[in-house]
């Protein structure tokens, strides 16, 4: 695999994942008693618009579209589930926003923003313990590192600590085969483990 494809998919993953949590945390801050259904329903549209729109690119080619396809899109996943990575990641996004509290779902789209993508580009860059779905020790170890300096801006340390080492074990176990991929799972799950840890 190309590294400069990998650099350019895990900068557009960090950028759209930070935009959305600043959004997110715009909307707490100006519109404290909105329906949290409301920003999850839009990122929920927003990803079946992009599939929709990629599905179509298959056949037509699109302007833009084509070109976000060509630029950021894996090669193996161009003719088949073209922009999969990002569909899941605003889908898991907008069930963490619906499902969780807001300091929860905060730090489930941080721990998928930040970790998944410092994973992916570590584990490139770096790694050499590999598993049998090809993804390495080294990248997992930096993408449980990343996520929890960035979640332990919304919740203690420990907490931030446990969800990020479930969504570590994830990200590393996974090999993306399934319609749903590690971009859903990841920010689910992790919710879900500090919901069972509580105090939020």
């Amino acid at each position: 695999m190309k590294k400069g494809l990998e650099v350019r998919r895990q900068l557009a993953h960090l950028m759209c994942g930070t935009l959305i949590i600043c959004l997110y945390i715009a909307v707490l801050f100006f519109l404290p008693n909105l329906n949290p259904l409301i920003p999850a329903l839009f990122l929920a549209v927003l990803g079946v618009k992009f599939a929709l729109l990629a599905e179509l690119n298959l056949v037509h080619k699109i302007p833009g579209i084509n070109f976000l396809v060509n630029f950021l899109e894996r090669e193996e996943n161009v003719k088949s589930f073209p922009g999969k990575g990002y569909i899941m990641f605003l889908f898991g996004c907008a069930v963490s926003i619906f499902v969780f509290p807001p300091l929860i779902a905060l730090s489930a789209m941080a721990i998928v923003t930040y970790g998944d993508a410092t994973a992916t580009l570590f584990g490139r860059w770096f790694g050499k313990i590999k598993f049998k779905n090809g993804k390495s020790l080294e990248g997992s170890l930096a993408g449980f590192f990343f996520s929890l300096i960035a979640t332990s801006v919304f919740i203690p340390f420990f907490d931030a600590f446990i969800a990020c080492f479930v969504a570590a074990v994830i990200e590393g176990s996974s090999n993306n085969n399934f319609l749903f991929d590690d971009n859903f799972f990841i920010p689910i799950f992790a919710g879900l483990t500090l919901l069972i840890l509580g105090g939020f």
